[in-house]
């Protein structure tokens, strides 16, 4: 099992509202509504907290429909012009859903469909989550177990960064690992990097371990900014 010593986090910084503020000029006026007085600017890094005002409201699966490889989900949810519902198939990279339905190429193997109501800035603390299985033999997910899923996306500002814990447990943090410096993420804040560089998540228990799972450590991945 994979384990992480808070040791090795010596160079963490806690991303925690009030602990850290700006005397900067005013930055350029954004698209996302940025909480600049908090944010975080070390080692080249810039980290702001945004202002995610998503929508709570509950994600429920109408119908399901599997012909072959081919899946088709259709969500009881009446959508605001600014939503969209977003999916990951494995904790992959975020998908954008065509309105309330989503229609996807099956994986062999397990096909762990990860589903958020989102807009510009984050996602909504709701979420769908269930493990299709395609092929021989049976599924390995287990829905009893803590996981994390990401929800990184790209801006032309930046990389918006997100997630959601299933099955919570006490004294859980997330970690945003960039280069080689960790990043204690404040829960339930969205934060933008205004930065174009890889990005990683893990998720580590109250002694600073690394908490076991398939999706608990993201990998490092890359997105392409929009122009």
């Amino acid at each position: 099992m994979k384990r992480l010593i808070i040791a090795l986090y010596a160079s963490l910084f806690f991303l925690s509202c009030g602990e850290f503020s700006l005397n900067e000029k005013k930055e350029i006026e954004s698209v996302l509504a940025l909480d600049v007085e908090h944010a975080i600017r070390k080692n080249g890094i810039s980290l702001v907290p945004i202002i995610n005002k998503v929508a709570e409201k509950p994600i429920k699966l109408k119908t399901e429909v599997q012909e072959g490889n081919e899946l088709t989900l259709q969500f009881d949810l009446d959508l605001e012009p600014d939503e969209k519902l977003h999916y990951t198939i494995n904790n992959g990279p975020v998908n954008k859903a065509k309105g309330s339905d989503i229609t996807l190429e099956l994986l062999e193997g397990n096909n762990v469909i990860f589903v958020c109501l989102s807009n510009t800035v984050g996602v909504s603390s709701t979420y769908w989550v269930k493990n299709y299985f395609n092929g021989k033999g049976a599924g390995s997910f287990d829905e009893s177990k803590t996981h994390l899923f990401q929800h990184f996306t790209a801006t032309s500002e930046g990389i918006v960064v997100d997630y959601k814990i299933m099955n919570p447990l006490n004294g859980l943090t997330v970690a945003l690992r960039l280069d080689s410096v960790g990043y204690l993420l404040t829960p339930n804040i969205t934060y933008l990097l205004q930065r174009n560089q890889s990005v990683r998540l893990e998720l580590l228990n109250a002694d600073g371990e690394f908490v076991d799972g398939p999706f608990n450590d993201t990998g490092a991945m890359r997105l392409e900014l929009d122009q």
